[in-house]
């Protein structure tokens, strides 16, 4: 089976040629061994497809055998899924935290608002670990909308010029983005101006002219864009000159050795 996987990989790296133009096409594999990960068809289809789910999680491109250690984790991650659905359904365990945003002279100009969620059995989960559930699992946009609705009613409680929301790359897929947010806006009250979202550079790489109509449509009304964790990613000026935004927060990494 390795032996096969590494035959493989290695013939799929070759590009196609099509219409005299060379297509290149990636696999990952899964392989579940009998009887080790079990006897049942069924049952090995089910394994081999979790360790084919592990080798895409790892960057695709490879083969991963299966273990039981990876049943576990789809499990525990299952159930997680699980719990999600029930929290945003009771709102009572996720929290917003909202940490202050400082001028050069030290006055507070606005607030960030963070996710986070309080699990009663695990505690504090990872707010990664909480995103990229979410983003499998088809919950994102309904986990942003109450992210936003939940910093809007802030904004409007505590008087807060500026909130500043995080939004996913995935939230970005939906052409209707724009409406959604402006339509959450309307309804709680805030003034667009009072309100920035802001996205990872991955953004702009994965589908720029959706991302470039999205931005336009929300910098129209009011609402400011910003990219955030400038310089760790695909760091271009051409962003600056491409893409509608009003804001980086560059990311430590990039200028910690300045002085240096």
């Amino acid at each position: 089976a390795i032996e096969l996987s590494e035959r493989l990989l290695q013939a799929l790296k070759v590009p196609f040629v099509i219409s005299g133009e060379p297509v290149h096409v990636g696999v990952s594999i899964g392989v579940a061994v009998a009887p080790e990960a079990g006897s049942e068809r069924q049952d090995l289809l089910r394994k081999a497809d979790i360790a084919l789910y592990d080798a895409k999680k790892r960057g695709r491109g490879c083969y991963q055998i299966f273990s039981e250690a990876m049943g576990d984790t789809v499990k525990q991650r299952r159930q997680v899924e699980a719990d999600l659905r029930n929290a945003l359904a009771n709102g009572e365990e996720l929290q917003l935290f909202y940490q202050p945003l400082y001028s050069d002279a030290s006055e507070i100009t606005g607030a960030e608002a963070l996710l986070r969620w309080k699990h009663p059995v695990h505690g504090s989960m990872s707010p990664v670990f909480l995103i990229s559930v979410a983003e499998e699992s088809g919950m994102i946009m309904q986990l942003g909308d109450w992210v936003l609705r939940e910093a809007c009613r802030m904004a409007v409680k505590a008087d807060i010029p500026l909130m500043s929301v995080n939004v996913s790359a995935v939230q970005l897929r939906d052409e209707h983005f724009a409406e959604r947010c402006l339509a959450i806006i309307r309804q709680e009250n805030v003034a667009p101006e009072r309100i920035q979202l802001e996205v990872t550079e991955t953004v702009l790489i994965e589908n720029p002219d959706l991302t470039v109509r999205i931005f336009e449509t929300l910098r129209e009304a009011g609402i400011r864009i910003a990219i955030d964790d400038f310089g760790t990613g695909y760091s271009s000026m051409s962003y600056l000159r491409n893409y509608p935004v009003d804001r980086l927060k560059i990311d430590r990494s990039f200028v910690q050795a300045l002085s240096e």
